[in-house]
């Protein structure tokens, strides 16, 4: 498992977790999930009609709380070279290797992923997985109290590395409070009509899927000023 997950081999993080199966002539439930991870939980209901549509399943998830930081902790970085995975080539002829995973309708809450610099409030991810792939999968995020993203979430597991890319907007940004509170210290004001996020990543384990996090963002109606002092007159220059 730690070899799976990326993890230190001396990793060491208390896990629980708890549910109650349900089995009747067409469904089977798997009711009252509750997994604790450290200081993280997850709790949820997965639900598998297989008598009416053998190939579908519904999962819910619901979270109080993801400590990213703790669970960042540990998954240190490997020695070496970091190298971004490669999809390996395909031989002629040869079919190339792909997961079959059952369809899947996704409902998933989140109300606070905290991390070391940032955190999260009231993620909400909705969604279909048909054939390895989600497309425009629904997701809001609320990035420190203040500012809601919304957008949409494609993710390719078909075949390994599997990818992920996140499409998000948000209007009347304030960048200069949006860094005051994730404990920058700077007296900038800076602010924007909107922000447009492109997040992209991609590998074959959950540390690779974070370490090689690629974002691009494009700021609209950008403007921002830099107080300087002269003696004890401050004075706001416009920078644009």
């Amino acid at each position: 498992m730690h070899d799976w997950i990326g993890a230190a081999p001396d990793a060491s993080i208390p896990l629980q977790g708890s549910t109650r199966l349900r089995l009747d002539r067409s469904t089977f439930v798997a009711d009252e999930i509750a997994v604790s991870l450290g200081g993280s939980n997850l709790e949820g209901r997965l639900t598998w009609h297989y008598v009416q549509e053998s190939d579908l399943v519904d999962i819910v998830l619901r979270s109080s709380r993801i400590d990213v930081a703790e669970l960042v902790a540990a998954f240190p970085p490997r020695e070496g070279p970091s190298e971004s995975p490669q999809i390996e080539a395909t031989p002629a002829g040869k079919p190339s290797a792909e997961f079959t995973l059952p369809r899947t309708n996704i409902d998933i809450a989140l109300d606070a992923v905290h991390a070391d610099r940032i955190d999260l409030q009231e993620i909400r991810i909705g969604g279909r997985l048909r054939k390895g792939l989600i497309e425009d999968a629904s997701i809001s995020i609320l990035v420190e109290n203040d500012l809601r993203l919304q957008g949409g979430l494609d993710v390719d597991v078909r075949r390994l590395p599997a990818t992920a890319s996140l499409k998000a907007t948000a209007d009347n940004l304030d960048i200069g409070k949006l860094l005051r509170r994730m404990g920058m210290e700077t007296n900038l004001s800076m602010q924007a009509d909107g922000i447009a996020l492109d997040v992209n990543t991609r590998g074959r384990e959950p540390r690779e899927l974070v370490t090689n996090l690629q974002m691009e963002a494009g700021l609209s109606g950008f403007n921002w000023k830099i107080p300087r002092t002269f003696g004890d007159v401050g004075v706001a220059a416009n920078a644009f």
